[in-house]
């Protein structure tokens, strides 16, 4: 499994799950399946013959056909609907946003990725390299990530009757956006899992930014300080 780890514009490492080869193989294929639809529709609806064909091909089919992939990716987020079915996401490997440019440098490198190597090239280059990159990745400096990880609402996350008694301790919490306490809640949860050097350095950072952030002068813990900002932000958001 790769990983890629980055600073968020906050100041906090983030850790995500890249795509493995068959998850993007399988976005690919839905993206398929969703213009194979679209055009199926449409060519029932507008039933083109004769001239009305000409027309059809030039503002139905080759549009979508041509520039879906990089119109969808650039104006949502880094998701085609492929991507957004089975949870992945284009993202800069520095951790800065996607610019049009980064996506437009992986549009056109799809061509020789994907259809003028006849399918080869991409799968290759993404099982192989540590980011799991294809060409237009390397050269935009972009890879694909994992988002579903199984996330429910924060506020599930504990069972609320069991913090009716609880008083917060920190209630500048309140400062943080429910994503960025969602990523605590993963940092938390990741130490669990995967105790390494690794987690714990980004545990230690993630704690000392939000002392920072927060204002918070204390001698808790690094893995108490965030559990109980959790629970803070849960009991006052509720």
């Amino acid at each position: 499994m790769k990983t890629l780890e980055f600073e968020n514009t906050q100041g906090i490492n983030l850790q995500y799950t890249i795509a493995n080869t068959m998850e993007r193989v399988i976005a690919y294929v839905l993206d398929a399946i969703i213009l194979a639809l679209f055009f199926l529709v449409t060519a029932i609806i507008f039933q083109p013959e004769g001239d009305g064909a000409q027309v059809y091909f030039a503002f139905v089919f080759i549009p979508p056909f041509f520039f879906y992939a990089v119109l969808m990716e650039w104006l949502n987020d880094g998701r085609s609907l492929g991507k957004m079915a089975i949870g992945l996401k284009v993202v800069r490997v520095d951790g800065r946003p996607v610019s049009g440019y980064d996506y437009l440098m992986r549009w056109l490198f799809r061509w020789l990725d994907i259809y003028l190597s006849s399918w080869l090239l991409a799968p290759i280059l993404v099982a192989a390299t540590p980011r799991g990159q294809r060409l237009g990745d390397i050269l935009a400096d972009t890879t694909v990530i994992q988002t579903r990880t199984g996330r429910i609402s924060l506020k599930r996350v504990l069972k609320l009757g069991q913090l009716k008694k609880y008083v917060p301790v920190y209630p500048q919490v309140l400062e943080l956006s429910e994503n960025q306490m969602m990523t605590v809640k993963e940092v938390i949860n990741r130490n669990k899992r995967y105790p390494s050097n690794a987690h714990f350095k980004a545990r230690a950072e993630l704690s000392n930014r939000l002392r920072s952030i927060l204002d918070i002068d204390d001698q808790e813990d690094d893995r108490v300080l965030l559990e109980i900002l959790v629970k803070d932000y849960i009991t006052l958001s509720r």
